[in-house]
């Protein structure tokens, strides 16, 4: 699509293509407020539907239809407000779409310094954004596209365009390696005066891993980023430096971003982040979710040069008498992908049970009930703690 808007401008007189840096600022910045509080773009797990537009490849993680809201207030001037939502399709495919603006008003225009007190003109600059996404999962390996379009209005308007694609892979459920290509479709835009501007792609690296603490009632997850691979331009936002990954390698690792959360089993969360690793201004965040049914983020995010940012997201699954949200990718019985039970589990879940056990997927505490001290069970054997859960899927 890229080079179509090239060829067509070229054919109709427009100026050449020039390559510039940020041409779909807007699909760069993270929706939400959780990525924010950790300093982190597109890494992790436990990811949410703001994952649309930064991190298609892993929408898969989400079980639930869910929709987000999220506003943010950049350097006390710049309001960003976004919307997102993601849909499983079926056992193993996902489909999220997104819309957000970011923008300014208010600019004073100078055109006469003499007389800008007299006859004062001001200036609104937005940019309207959309994303659409689609991931599909084999076994532990993710991949996902997402499709951007933006529409600019600064003191001419243009339109924009790029694609992304990002695959990731998760290993023993703890650990996950990911790459993501911003430019599949290389990021373009033209404005009203002819002039087509690009951004070439880049690959960007995340690692990340999870670690269970039963003492403390939660799990840490810690999140590592790279900046992209190679393009030789400014990785740094407080200073020129940066380049190729293989040119200064130790300068392409101190900056990459890293982000620290510990989720409680209650709902509470804790997050901060570095945005490069030599950066002495570090993010924080802290979220909560109230029986995966609604969820409350903020963050706070310094800046070297200008003022601080804030974000505050809100994340729902809906719930109503004729409709539940939570479990619907439970619903695609012959489709959900089948987790292994960890190696001393003894027993395969039963099939003939309603709810999440049909699906393969393991309930919350059933590796308790599975441990040594506490073997399963022979099948048909009555089990007064699986009426149990069957009576409260059944409500």
């Amino acid at each position: 699509m890229a080079a179509i808007l090239f060829f067509v401008g070229i054919s109709h007189g427009f100026q050449t293509p020039r390559e510039a840096s940020g041409v779909n600022q807007t699909a760069l910045e993270a929706f939400g407020a959780r990525n924010a509080g950790m300093g982190t773009a597109f890494g992790g797990f436990g990811v949410d539907a703001n994952a649309v537009v930064n991190s298609p490849g892993s929408i898969n993680d989400v079980m639930d239809l869910t929709v987000a809201f999220a506003h943010a207030e950049r350097f006390a001037e710049a309001g960003f407000d976004n919307f997102a939502a993601l849909i499983p399709l079926n056992g193993r495919s996902t489909l999220g779409l997104a819309f957000s603006r970011y923008g300014v008003g208010g600019v004073q225009i100078r055109e006469d310094e003499a007389r800008r007190f007299e006859d004062p003109r001001l200036l609104n600059i937005a940019d309207y954004h959309a994303a659409l996404a689609f991931a599909r999962r084999w076994g532990g390996l993710d991949v996902g596209a997402n499709l951007h379009l933006l529409y600019r209005s600064l003191d001419q308007s243009g339109l924009g365009i790029r694609a992304d694609l990002m695959s990731q892979y998760t290993l023993f459920r703890n650990f996950r390696a990911a790459a993501l290509l911003r430019g599949l479709v290389p990021a373009a835009a033209r404005w009203e005066s002819g002039l087509i501007e690009y951004e070439s792609p880049d690959i960007h690296l995340s690692f990340a891993s999870r670690y269970p603490s039963r003492y403390f009632y939660g799990e840490a997850h810690i999140v590592y980023e790279t900046q992209g691979i190679f393009q030789k331009n400014a990785k740094s936002e407080s200073r020129l430096r940066g380049g190729r990954g293989w040119e200064a390698p130790l300068q392409f690792l101190a900056l990459g971003s890293l982000g620290v959360e510990y989720l409680f089993d209650m709902g509470l969360s804790f997050r901060m982040g570095l945005r490069e690793l030599v950066s002495p201004q570090p993010n924080f965040g802290i979220g909560y979710r109230y029986r995966q049914r609604i969820g409350i983020d903020y963050a706070f995010s310094p800046h070297p040069d200008l003022l601080s940012s804030h974000r505050v997201g809100i994340v729902v699954t809906p719930r109503w008498k004729s409709f539940d949200g939570a479990g619907y990718r439970n619903r695609f019985k012959d489709e959900s992908p089948r987790r292994p039970l960890p190696p001393e589990a003894g027993a395969q879940p039963d099939t003939n049970k309603p709810g999440p056990a049909s699906e393969g997927w393991d309930e919350p505490g059933e590796e308790l009930k599975r441990s040594p001290e506490n073997p399963a069970k022979p099948q048909g054997a009555p089990s007064m703690e699986v009426l149990e859960v069957e009576d409260d899927w059944d409500e």
